[in-house]
């Protein structure tokens, strides 16, 4: 290999690693506080539905995501919501509500 091959594939090499730092925006780091305002921190992307946030938050603290609601300034969260949908931006709150059944 050529000094001019080399220097030509370390240019794209450093390219590419550019090029990933865009994609660093498309994900956004949410903080979820249970009802003990225990605060955990999750990376989740912008355009996926936070169903496995959700999930994965019930299935880590031993909670049935059937008793649980997860709310974001005042709006209950679907399964099919995501971080884009609800304009959440870096840092948000999500909430846990044990759900209420009664008159």
């Amino acid at each position: 290999m050529t000094s001019n091959d080399q220097l030509l594939s370390q240019y794209i090499k450093s390219e590419a690693v550019d090029s990933n730092k865009s994609t660093d925006d498309s994900f956004i780091n949410l903080k979820v506080r249970d009802y003990s305002n225990n605060v955990t921190v999750y990376k989740v992307k912008r355009t996926k539905p936070l169903n496995k946030l959700m999930q994965i938050h019930c299935d880590r603290n031993g909670l049935n995501i059937q008793v649980f609601n997860f709310y974001f300034d005042g709006i209950r969260i679907k399964d099919n919501y995501t971080p884009d949908y609800l304009e959440m931006e870096n840092d948000d709150d999500i909430h846990v509500v044990a759900s209420q059944i009664g008159c």
